[in-house]
């Protein structure tokens, strides 16, 4: 298998983690997919998550972009909510912000840690992991909130919306790793 190219169904295989549930939905979505992307936004989606370098510089001028148009202009592909989440350094105690995809969730937002489905996690989920507290920004509003990862039994229940409300893309790139998706609530504070 190879990031940015249709995924024939029939070879893949469930991952251990997945309930039926998730499998179904996630072997639906990915069909889905395979049926409505064009292959040139293949290409695009493989180029945009070739190395984990360029999915690095690809936030930096994501984030950038988010910044200097207070939210409303982003270099995402596709349609897919997007927030900027602030985390401290687990190591630095500095502050990092990075993009991420968002399913609303009342006034929070679900976040999966997906990294084009590379074997590593996210920096923003292992500095989170350490201290919970983190500023969510939609648009051009900057508040602190607290994130907390969804239980095995939460994030099977929330798979198909995920999915459905959110970037499909998570199914297909959970393909490419034995690494389950953490999913993190993020709840700005009262």
């Amino acid at each position: 298998m190879k990031r940015g190219e249709k995924l024939e169904i029939e070879k893949l295989t469930k991952p251990d983690f997945m309930t039926e549930a998730e499998w179904k939905v996630t072997l639906e979505t990915i069909a889905m997919l395979n049926q409505t992307i064009p292959d040139e936004v293949w290409k695009q989606v493989g180029d945009k998550v070739t190395s984990l370098d360029r999915i690095k510089a690809d936030a930096v001028e994501d984030r950038e972009k988010l910044l200097s148009t207070a939210g409303q202009e982003s270099t995402q592909l596709g349609d897919t909510s997007t927030v900027l989440l602030t985390t401290i350094g687990r190591k630095s105690g500095k502050e990092y912000t990075t993009p991420v995809n968002v399913v609303r969730e009342g006034n929070g937002f679900f976040v999966v840690a997906s990294l084009g489905g590379y074997d590593a996690y996210p920096q923003w989920y292992l500095n989170l992991e350490k201290n919970p507290r983190v500023w969510v920004q939609e648009k051009d509003k900057k508040v602190p909130a607290t994130a907390r990862r969804l239980t095995r039994e939460e994030k099977a229940a929330l798979w198909p919306r995920l999915l459905k409300d959110g970037q499909a893309l998570w199914a297909y790139f959970q393909m490419f790793t034995e690494r389950e998706f953490p999913v993190i609530l993020v709840s700005p504070d009262k």
